[in-house]
């Protein structure tokens, strides 16, 4: 199987990784060029893995495309709306209008649910757009360690003994490793239907009070 992914980042990685395990083609597309030179070393052990520095509208077609490749930051997003709607939302509408790979999935996230932030309201749209154009959506938690990420803040904050960056002490949030959430999507993947929203299992939801 020949699988697409958009986004060298650290879940674009990790889709690529567990696909390469299981001796599939994997194309990663990404116009951030250190992205692709920290990628270059996999080659050695990852022959049929293929880099291409591009922006991701200009996606090859294969079997499977997953696009994970979006701005996540919220406070930048909301800085930058216009530029953050070209990249989450219009770049989007490209991949699944315009790309003719058969099964297309959007990496979304659960802040599109009554979203609140311009990033959350991005990713609702561009969900919207996703489904309907027969793609399958996946509205992930948060995932430990991963690109954008609050848990290395908090990290280097409790490090540094200053006080945690929260919006507020009662936002439930859930937390699951990047390898485990990563494993439990391609699972759902091969089981989906088009035009569905998959949520996997990200285990309890925890409220930062505690």
């Amino acid at each position: 199987m020949k699988v697409i992914i958009t986004g060298g980042g650290s879940l674009g990685r990790e889709f690529a990784k567990q696909y390469l395990e299981k001796g599939h083609f994997v194309t990663i597309i990404d116009n951030n060029e250190w992205a692709m030179a920290e990628l270059k070393n996999w080659r050695d052990k990852y022959p049929k893995l293929k880099l291409i520095m591009d922006n991701a509208c200009n996606a090859p077609e294969g079997d499977l495309l997953i696009h994970t490749a979006a701005y996540k930051h919220i406070d930048l997003c909301e800085e930058n709306p216009i530029s953050s709607y070209q990249n989450n939302v219009e770049l989007t509408k490209q991949i699944f209008i315009f790309n003719n790979t058969k099964k297309k999935i959007f990496i979304s996230t659960d802040k599109a649910v009554e979203p609140t932030s311009e990033y959350g309201r991005q990713k609702k749209e561009a969900e919207e757009i996703a489904l309907s154009w027969g793609g399958i959506a996946v509205r992930m938690g948060n995932l430990l360690s991963s690109t954008g990420s609050v848990i290395p803040v908090w990290e280097d904050q409790i490090k540094n003994k200053e006080p945690l960056s929260i919006t507020d002490l009662r936002m439930k949030r859930y937390f699951i490793a990047i390898e485990e959430a990563v494993d439990k999507i391609i699972n759902l993947i091969d089981r989906a239907n088009p035009r569905q929203v998959i949520i996997p299992d990200c285990g309890k939801e925890v409220e930062l009070r505690e």
